[in-house]
């Protein structure tokens, strides 16, 4: 039935129906807005249930070290001048200060077998892991000439060894640090001030004139991420693990990689002159911010998110919508039958649920499965509802294919993500080309009439 406006208007009714629809649209942002809401919502309900299961089982570790760090005392003299009866009087103060000096390993090598593994609150998931790393390098004989520093104001007895750890949680049982062929133990704190982490006092060691070798040993747990910092001149890491998904990140990636359904294998060979800080520096220096921009390391993907492929699909619903009742509108030009505009709303909020539905559905099943459930629903709904409305199988059916191309139009969007936007461009271009080539015959000033034939030449 024509609508009251649209007769009134007569050969403009095309252009309001247009109009019409365009309202439509956008009053159907609402519902739609609801589902990008949820969808956050989820998503952010998702994140605190992973943080907590993180919290309980160990974060993600970062570890900076070992590192050297030796107090000396430095004496600086100032002159103090004054005046007394027109006389020039000189007096010198001696200020004794103390400082740390930072020295980094020439050598080090860390290898660890990451026993990684899926851990479940409900319905969501986070990846954690339990690992014994090995640590092996040596430290130098300090240049103290090129610091500044004089040998005999080192305190040898205060020296320590410590190591930046991020989540101290994570770490078991009691550490210690082999070194000269001694044992130290290593005691809670971070003497670079940077996170959590253990230190471990060399007091009674003493100087020493040639290069100390150490070892020592971390059983920890965290989740996601594994990173380390290049402390050495040459760092070299070696991980393997059962996790099928790993993602190398950091300012250094592995130089050698073998991924397999089974597991991973990676190993890193950094040299110091891809970083920004010197092997010696003094506590305090720019050098100490720039150990944690040097992180490198693998993160351990939890393939499936529902809810990031969810959100971008629901980045094009106002067009998947516009799409659809677009088809709805060429179907009454060509046909000369006219969709009622509660039977547009019909269809519209039955579009719109179907990004609840797909958000519904992805929380269980994979998200190419979740898909293909909601739109084979949504479109069967719509179909059968043409099919009664229409009054025509054949009417009904093409409908339906309609629905369900935008549908898989939408889908290869989503799945190409670096070629979306060449891809969706190209759709739309061939899309419109095909209303242009539908509509070649449709006399738009008079619905529903043929268009008149061209004039005969002279």
């Amino acid at each position: 039935m024509k609508n009251t406006i649209e007769s009134a208007l007569g050969a403009s009714g095309a252009f309001v129906r247009l109009i019409w629809i365009g309202v439509l649209t956008g009053a159907l942002c609402i519902p739609l807005g609801l589902v990008s809401w949820t969808a956050l919502d989820r998503s952010n309900h998702r994140d605190e249930a992973v943080q907590e299961m993180t919290n309980s089982w160990g974060a993600s570790q970062k570890i900076i070290g070992p590192v050297l760090l030796l107090p000396f005392e430095k004496d600086t003299v100032d002159e103090e001048i004054t005046f007394l009866n027109g006389q020039r009087n000189v007096k010198e103060r001696k200020t004794t200060t103390r400082h740390i000096a930072v020295l980094l390993p020439d050598d080090l090598k860390v290898t660890g077998d990451v026993d990684a593994k899926s851990l479940y609150r409900g319905i969501y998931r986070a990846a954690v892991y339990s690992t014994e790393l090995q640590f092996a390098g040596d430290f130098p004989v300090p240049d103290f000439e090129e610091m500044g520093i004089k040998p005999d104001r080192i305190l040898w007895d205060e020296a320590l060894v410590t190591v930046s750890v991020s989540d101290l949680r994570g770490t078991k049982g009691m550490l210690s640090l082999d070194l000269a062929g001694r044992s130290f133990p290593f005691l809670p704190g971070d003497a670079l001030s940077i996170s959590s982490g253990v230190k471990a006092s060399l007091r009674g060691l003493g100087e020493w004139r040639e290069p100390v070798s150490f070892t020592f040993k971390i059983n920890m747990r965290g989740s996601d991420s594994l990173q380390f910092s290049p402390v050495g001149k040459v760092t070299t890491v070696e991980l393997q693990s059962p996790w099928a998904d790993p993602s190398f990140t950091g300012s250094f990636l592995p130089t050698e990689r073998t991924i397999k359904p089974d597991g991973f294998h990676a190993k890193w060979d950094v040299s110091y002159y891809g970083r920004k800080y010197s092997q010696q520096f003094l506590m305090g220096s720019q050098n100490q911010p720039a150990l944690q921009e040097s992180l490198f390391g693998v993160n351990l993907v939890v393939l499936v998110d529902g809810y990031r492929c969810v959100l971008r699909a629901l980045k094009y619903s106002v067009l998947f919508v516009g799409l659809a009742f677009m088809g709805f509108f060429i179907y009454e030009v060509l046909s000369a039958s006219s969709v009622h505009t509660v039977q547009y709303l019909l269809v519209g909020l039955t579009l719109s649920l179907f990004f609840m539905l797909l958000l519904a559905l992805s929380e269980f099943i994979s998200f190419p499965a979740a898909y293909g459930m909601a739109a084979f629903l949504t479109v069967g709904m719509i179909f059968l509802y043409c099919r009664s409305v229409l009054g025509k199988l054949r009417d009904a059916f093409l409908m339906g294919t309609g629905l369900t191309a935008i549908h898989i139009f939408l889908f290869t969007i989503l799945q190409l993500e670096d070629y979306s936007l060449l891809v969706g461009t190209l759709g739309l271009l061939g899309g419109l080309g095909l209303v242009m080539y539908l509509t070649r015959k449709v006399n738009w000033s008079n619905i529903g009439q043929p268009v008149p034939p061209p004039l005969p030449k002279e």
